[in-house]
């Protein structure tokens, strides 16, 4: 998944922050539920320019979002603290 992510920032940086047409929702809401590949994704994702503080329409932030799913890490990555 990462690399066609990958291939898909490198054509168009903007859809870091895209939000979905859809549902609304940008990429950093839509992570994957494994805290390691949630990482990894994080950190493609900011790499090319997505918004931690960007907020949803219940005007939480992606970092917010990823606390209350439990993943401590990757809320801490986009804070910008390292994450282990």
């Amino acid at each position: 998944m990462t690399a066609r992510l990958k291939e898909l920032f490198e054509a168009d940086r903007t859809l870091a922050n895209a939000a979905s047409p859809k549902h609304g929702v940008m990429p950093l809401f839509c992570l994957p539920d494994d805290e390691d590949r949630a990482l990894e994704v994080t950190e493609l994702l900011l790499a090319y320019g997505a918004d931690p503080q960007a907020k949803n329409k219940d005007g939480i932030t992606a970092e917010q979002d990823a606390r209350r799913r439990g993943m401590t890490d990757v809320a801490d990555l986009m804070r910008g603290d390292d994450a282990d």
